[in-house]
């Protein structure tokens, strides 16, 4: 698969280079963090399957993202995706537009869960876009955790209608690989 190859290229490459590199420099970071509460659910499909899922939400695999590593862990993402557009209110999808050059940007983070076969821990937070304000993208500005747990939940709620309770559970997994 070739998201997998260019996802694995991208880790490869920010420990190989960016870690070093952001080590000379100091207002230069290629990882970062994410908080817990960032979390929009563990998705009991496979990776492929929750890929094929992003995509049909219309997210976009986001290759030039630091690479994150799960708060208080070691555990290191297996994929970021990212979702362009607006809300209205955030609480009805109806009122979501996907947009590309929008202000804003959902990015999502895949996790894998420790011993959980075909199960994918997703992150998420709200974020102004890198490619319509890179600048404030980088310094973090106006990040949402909550907000983006949220928008992630009620798009994945709206993709999968009455499947969506037998495929994302809302309860954070105690352990994750």
């Amino acid at each position: 698969m070739v998201y997998n190859y260019l996802s694995d290229l991208r880790a490869y490459l920010i420990k190989q280079f960016g870690r070093p590199l952001a080590r000379k420099h100091e207002k230069l970071y290629v990882e970062t963090t994410t908080d817990r509460r960032e979390y929009v659910g563990t998705v009991k499909l496979s990776e492929r399957e929750t890929i094929e899922l992003l995509q049909r939400i219309g997210c976009e695999p986001n290759y030039l993202a630091a690479f994150k590593t799960l708060e208080d862990s070691d555990v290191t993402e297996i994929g970021s995706w990212v979702w362009r557009g607006s809300v209205g209110d955030v609480t009805d999808p109806s009122t979501y537009e996907q947009d590309t050059q929008a202000d804003m940007q959902l990015h999502l983070n895949m996790f894998e869960v420790d011993g959980e076969e075909n199960t994918t821990a997703i992150y998420g937070h709200w974020e102004y876009s890198w490619l319509t304000h890179p600048v404030a993208h980088y310094r973090g500005a106006k990040q949402l955790d909550a907000k983006g747990a949220r928008i992630g939940r009620e798009l994945l709620k709206q993709e999968l209608g009455d499947k969506y309770s037998g495929i994302v559970d809302e309860q954070a997994p105690e352990e994750l690989n």
